[in-house]
């Protein structure tokens, strides 16, 4: 399938009950471009889009026979750090979720089951705890169960009047024949004489991972993104915790 974009509706307007309105016609249209553009070759027409924030039962639209899933597990809670007046610590950001995308085409009526969307990661405690992983989510399709996979929450860190980093671990990747798979790890904390930062969160498509911080740890914006880790001197901190994931399914017809 061909798609060329179309140009904007009109130029923004003055009004701004009448901007919102224009904005919001833009962004629903986008999702139907943006549908229509990732649909794979021999959909039919677009039927529409559901989205699962929470867990629930996928039911397909009437005459659906093509799905495009797109979905992400729980971003990763970020690490915690020790306090110590003699030194600082620095804890790395929980990792993004695993985002994954794969398509479904069938000669008949497209059959759902479970949507099961993952938790958020617990923050990693004060005193140098390791994050919680996100949940795992997953969507079943005529039979089949997809799998966006956890992954790992940011390590903790101990207190050290040197220099000293903590990285997350590399995680093991989805099983599974997917169209495409991504997971942004989160950022290292570290520390180097005078000077440390803790790291961010990976993010995902659909969330911002919480920002590096030189003290109290950052939450995650949206969905799959995990959390800072936390910095301290005198005062052990907590790290933040990571968003829950989400499935969006655009679904097609004949």
């Amino acid at each position: 399938m061909t798609f060329v974009p179309r140009a904007p509706l009109v130029a923004k307007v003055v009004d701004p009950t009448a901007e919102r309105v224009r904005q919001n016609h833009e962004a629903r249209l986008g999702d139907v471009e943006r549908a229509l553009i990732a649909a794979p070759p021999g959909a039919g027409a677009y039927l529409g889009r559901q989205v699962f924030a929470a867990s629930s039962t996928y039911v397909p639209a009437r005459g659906c026979k093509c799905v495009v899933v797109r979905m992400v597990s729980g971003g990763n809670g970020g690490g915690g750090a020790t306090g110590n007046v003699s030194g600082a610590s620095a804890a790395a950001g929980g990792n993004g979720g695993w985002c994954v995308e794969f398509h479904v085409t069938s000669s008949s009526e497209i059959v759902g089951g479970p949507a099961v969307v993952g938790a958020a990661g617990i923050a990693g405690t004060a005193g140098g705890g390791t994050g919680g992983a996100g949940g795992a989510t997953s969507l079943a399709v005529n039979g089949k169960t997809w799998t966006a996979p956890t992954s790992s929450g940011g390590p903790g860190a101990g207190s050290t009047s040197g220099n000293a980093s903590v990285f997350n671990t590399q995680p093991s990747a989805p099983v599974g024949s997917f169209d495409s798979m991504s997971l942004v790890l989160g950022r290292p904390g570290f520390m180097l004489g005078a000077t440390w930062l803790a790291g961010g969160g990976g993010s995902s498509p659909f969330g911002m991972g919480g920002a590096d911080t030189q003290g109290v740890a950052n939450a995650g914006i949206g969905y799959g993104a995990g959390g800072s880790g936390a910095a301290a001197t005198t005062a052990s901190r907590a790290g933040a915790a990571g968003t829950g994931g989400l499935i969006i399914v655009d679904e097609f017809g004949a």
